[in-house]
């Protein structure tokens, strides 16, 4: 139940609101998030790729949910060539 909690308390104020202000902060700063990836996921507090590109130095290449929704950007998302999405992306 503690889980549940701390991931819902993600999308919730104060929190949400906090981790938001961030990410602009990030997008101002130019350069992709991986955030605004199509195909950053979310699995429980953890974030993958589906393209199946490693976010994480460990285990299965995930990353911490809280980096990404603060605008943390990853040095592979920057060079990836299947990156997909809104802000920051070279080809939209």
């Amino acid at each position: 139940m503690q889980k549940v909690e701390e991931y819902e308390s993600l999308f919730q104020p104060p929190l949400a609101d906090a981790l938001a202000r961030k990410a602009e902060i990030a997008r101002a700063r130019g350069g992709r998030t991986t955030l605004d990836c199509f195909h950053c996921k979310a699995k429980g507090m953890r974030a993958y790729c589906e393209k199946g590109h490693r976010l994480g130095g460990l285990g299965e290449g995930q990353i911490s949910l809280r980096f990404i929704l603060r605008g943390y950007r990853l040095s592979n998302c920057q060079e990836c060539n299947e990156y997909e999405g809104g802000e920051g992306n070279a080809e939209s």
